[in-house]
């Protein structure tokens, strides 16, 4: 969506980022590469045996069940994405949401992105990275206090 905004900022109102990934850190690359080969040397299970996060049982157990290919695509474009030149081109107002109890995407993070973006507001929510999923009416209530606000119809 981020991406989308910045490259037709004519056709976007307003936009909306939940605990956003648009990119990894050197260390966290690293890491998320080396989870990668470890799903795919020995399967999703073992290669999460640590326990991989501060996960909520019930995502965990969705994560034990996802498909390892599917898992490894994901963790690949995470491991590549770098956003830092489209950010900034964002012109639309945005709320950038970070998840108080997320241990995965700091209040750091999350207030680096949305200082590229002009403009954009960072909120804290009291959730997990999971928001939308652990938390659907608080995160519904959000997004529709911040559409409100923009006078979205």
């Amino acid at each position: 969506a981020a991406a989308f905004c910045a490259l037709h900022p004519d056709r976007v109102a307003a936009l909306v980022m939940l605990a956003p990934a648009t990119g990894l850190s050197a260390d966290r690359r690293e890491a998320a590469l080396r989870r990668i080969e470890a799903i795919e040397r020995q399967g999703v299970r073992a290669a999460f045996a640590d326990g991989g996060s501060d996960v909520p049982p019930r995502f965990a157990m969705l994560r034990l069940a996802s498909d390892p290919m599917g898992l490894c695509a994901t963790w690949r474009m995470l491991a590549d994405l770098d956003m830092t030149r489209l950010l900034p081109r964002i012109a639309c107002p945005t709320l950038v949401a970070h998840a108080a109890r997320d241990v995965s995407r700091t209040e750091q993070d999350i207030e680096r992105v949305a200082g590229m973006i002009s403009g954009a507001r960072v909120i804290s929510i009291d959730t997990t990275h999971y928001m939308a999923m652990e938390t659907p009416r608080l995160v519904c209530r959000t997004i529709t206090a911040f559409l409100d606000e923009c006078r979205f119809q």
